[in-house]
């Protein structure tokens, strides 16, 4: 029985990524992650730009006080 074990546990064993392909793995990840983190900050910026812009009236149509709208966009482009 334990000659079935060691048999079928060989045969589906994945196989091991050298360091530095973990590494170039790891280091592509991040690269990922900060990409989308400043587009997120860019696009942040952009939409708190045009909140600044609105006038009352506008305001009024999609439910935001002037007051929020100011709070909103007067927030640094890296905090949600």
């Amino acid at each position: 029985m334990s000659c079935m074990n060691t048999a079928a546990a060989g045969r589906y064993k994945t196989p091991r990524l050298p360091p530095a392909a973990i590494e170039a793995k790891v280091r592509a990840e991040w690269w990922r992650y900060v990409a989308r983190l400043v587009l997120a900050w860019i696009e942040r910026r952009r939409q708190r730009a045009a909140l600044s812009e609105l006038d009352a009236h506008l305001l009024r149509d999609i439910g935001v006080s002037p007051e929020a709208a100011r709070a909103e966009a007067e927030k640094p482009f890296w905090r949600e």
